[in-house]
């Protein structure tokens, strides 16, 4: 019987290799390298090489706990973007409300960073309140969805505050630059509730108020 079956193998063998480069299971017409008409385990799955982890393969696979889904992505088309962007011509008043027309259902938008300039580049650019007394305004640099355009918005201003050229007092015209990173939801986790964190009126430096983070961490 062990005769037999070793035979069985070898033959099969030899017909996988005989109908060419594409090997079909539970299917007689395989339409790539491997066609697998139903479902497939196992414990370990690569996408590149073991031996070459900083080559980047000829495309991504990437899957979402929260979803059956699976996505396919090629090396053009990334997971995530780093977006640097710098607005013109800002007024003095700051950047109220951009749409940045990115869907808040396909990408997660995140600001890391931001920068005022004068319309030349110069840095030289500091706040004034419009009031009589010299306080200046809370920030609100920040991206935000907006569930009615369903798509991403961006703020740049300091509220009661406005920006003044030093180098160029008459000067009215700003730049913000931002930098952004925009992440595919495919690769996020789902929303969780928004986290509290009171640290009793010190200056944050007591290790026992930690944020409450969530399961998985």
């Amino acid at each position: 019987m062990k005769y037999i079956l070793i035979i069985l193998i070898f033959f099969s063998y030899n017909k996988l290799l005989s109908q060419g480069t594409k090997v079909g299971i539970k299917t007689a017409t395989p339409r790539e390298t491997l066609d697998v008409a139903g479902s497939m385990y196992t414990k370990k799955l690569y996408l590149r090489k073991p031996a070459q982890p900083q080559v980047s393969g000829g495309a991504y696979l990437a899957g979402n706990e929260n979803s059956a889904n699976i996505g396919t992505y090629n090396a053009n088309s990334s997971l995530f973007y780093y977006l640097p962007i710098t607005f013109t011509n800002v007024p003095k008043t700051g950047l109220e409300d951009y749409d940045t027309k990115i869907s808040i259902s396909e990408y997660v938008l995140v600001l890391h960073n931001y920068s005022i300039t004068n319309k030349t580049g110069n840095t030289s650019v500091v706040l004034d309140n419009t009031s009589s007394n010299t306080r200046q305004g809370s920030p609100e640099f920040l991206v935000y969805r907006d569930y009615n355009t369903k798509t991403w918005h961006i703020k740049g201003r300091f509220t009661k505050s406005i920006f003044v050229d030093l180098s160029t007092p008459s000067n009215t015209s700003f730049n913000i630059n931002m930098y952004l990173m925009a992440y595919r939801s495919i690769i996020t986790k789902q929303d969780i509730t928004d986290k509290t964190v009171n640290i009793n009126s010190t200056d944050g430096s007591n290790r026992q108020y930690s944020i409450p983070l969530p399961s998985g961490f």
